[in-house]
């Protein structure tokens, strides 16, 4: 089997399309808005991109995936089914969602979906059919439409959206290393510390729901790691946020009080924002690190309480 050559067509443009092309195709290219042609051309140019990092990473020793043989895992990572654009070929994903930019947003996808069903539509004062014909409209909108919400502020939510961004940076290996660790052992222990760090961060915060989700990426010089927790909270809308942690950070913390599909959506793209050095960055260090993660089963991600629960109630596992 060689490398597929896909003919794109229709560009498809729902919600959960829109969010995959914001968190993965514009952090790795610039925003180009609903022009058909750019996206398809700039889809191109990530599958592209994408088989030539295939190439850089095997050569510095990644392995795709376990259980088949290593060409074959090659060949299905270069061919891994594109997303943003409609294809003529049905091949398969090839589930390296860390790396993949095309497994990733599905991945983002799925994540959208979760958290705009946790947001039911919002409540307004008055009993009439027109007023709540209304707040149905407010979670129906759709991306070409004006918002709504602005033609009537009595509508009240019930429930805030909170995002909040911090990014840190650590050394490859500590000057002070007294266990002698190389990269790998130092980078697994650095890994097995985050997950500590995302029940207490929940614990703080006390929220209805939390999507906690830490990536890292190395720097542009390989010499640190580039550690980016992206967070996202349900409240009530009389719940103060914590006061530390929106202390203890150095990146944006914005709660909306308005938070429309339009708004979750694009808190979504932004915690969702594909690690753009794991697609440039030091093919060595890169594979370090997919090999810790490997190695240590390390979770990127977990969902708490509401943000669990599916659209039917059941519990979702991640």
């Amino acid at each position: 089997m060689s490398d597929i050559e896909y003919e794109f067509s229709a560009v498809p443009n729902r919600y959960q399309d829109v969010v995959q092309r914001m968190a993965v195709l514009y952090a790795l290219y610039r925003p180009v808005g609903d022009n058909n042609d750019a996206i398809r051309s700039i889809t191109k140019a990530t599958l592209d991109g994408w088989r030539a990092r295939v190439g850089t990473l095997t050569a510095a020793g990644w392995e795709p995936s376990r259980g088949q043989r290593a060409a074959h895992s090659i060949l299905y990572a270069r061919n891994c089914k594109p997303t943003f654009v409609m294809t003529d070929k049905r091949t398969r994903p090839c589930n390296n969602r860390l790396v993949c930019p095309f497994c990733y947003a599905r991945w983002v996808r799925q994540v959208w979906m979760q958290i705009d069903s946790c947001f039911p539509a919002p409540s307004r004062p008055g009993p009439s059919a027109e007023e709540l014909e209304l707040g149905r409209e407010l979670r129906a909108i759709t991306l070409d439409e004006e918002p709504i919400e602005d033609e009537d502020r009595r509508v009240q939510f019930p429930w805030h959206l909170v995002e909040r961004h911090h990014t840190f940076y650590m050394d490859v290996v500590p000057a002070d290393n007294p266990l002698d660790l190389d990269v790998r052992g130092y980078l697994v222990e650095l890994l097995r510390n985050l997950q500590d760090i995302r029940g207490n961060t929940v614990r703080r915060v006390d929220p209805v729901g939390a999507f906690i989700y830490t990536t890292v990426e190395p720097s542009e010089d390989g010499r640190q790691w580039k550690f980016h927790h992206r967070q996202l909270f349900k409240l009530t809308a009389n719940h103060e946020f914590s006061p530390e942690l929106v202390s203890q950070t150095d990146g944006p913390v914005v709660r909306h009080v308005r938070p429309t599909r339009r708004v979750i959506l694009q808190a979504v793209a932004r915690a969702c924002r594909y690690p753009i050095a794991l697609m440039r960055g030091d093919a060595e260090r890169t594979v370090q690190l997919l090999e810790a993660r490997r190695a240590l089963n390390f979770r990127g991600h977990s969902r708490f309480r509401s943000f669990r629960r599916t659209q039917h109630g059941e519990t979702s596992s991640d």
